[in-house]
């Protein structure tokens, strides 16, 4: 009986040795799927932060030509105000138009003067985005 005692014992602890082994393998494939999967899906969030970037930036670039061509509008606009501005005040002058005629084309010449300098400093604020963007800096650092 202590041989079949002795042949049960090996056949179990071979069972169990196996079943370990086998158990260890599964849990290390697992292991090394999973890990895999974290590697994929953090270079997949790389890629789409990558983009979500260079989207942002084109947006900006986009946004300053704008802002260039809105500036190059402004100062047209500028222009004839400040001409307009001149003639009613020669006319206000010469008493062909009323104070308050002036007054319009003043304040018309000092609206266009604030919008030429809005667009101006958004043009400004926007071009240090793009360039603090791609990594240059305005300012020195001590």
């Amino acid at each position: 009986t202590s041989s079949s005692a002795n042949k049960l014992l090996n056949s179990t602890s071979a069972t169990l040795s196996l079943t370990l082994d086998l158990w260890s393998w599964f849990e290390t494939s697992r292991g090394i799927e999973s890990q895999n999967n974290t590697y994929r899906i953090d270079q997949t969030q790389l890629k789409k932060s990558l983009i979500q970037a260079k989207n942002s930036i084109l947006d900006k670039v986009q946004r300053y030509k704008i802002l260039e061509k809105s500036i190059n509008a402004g100062r047209l606009i500028l222009n004839k105000a400040e001409e307009q501005y001149k003639y009613s005040k020669v006319m206000y002058d010469l008493g062909k138009i009323t104070i308050y005629e002036l007054q319009q084309s003043t304040s018309r010449l000092y609206q266009s003067q604030k919008s030429l300098a809005g667009n101006l400093t958004e043009k400004f604020l926007l071009g240090a985005e793009i360039l603090f963007d791609l990594g240059i800096k305005l300012l020195p650092i001590n």
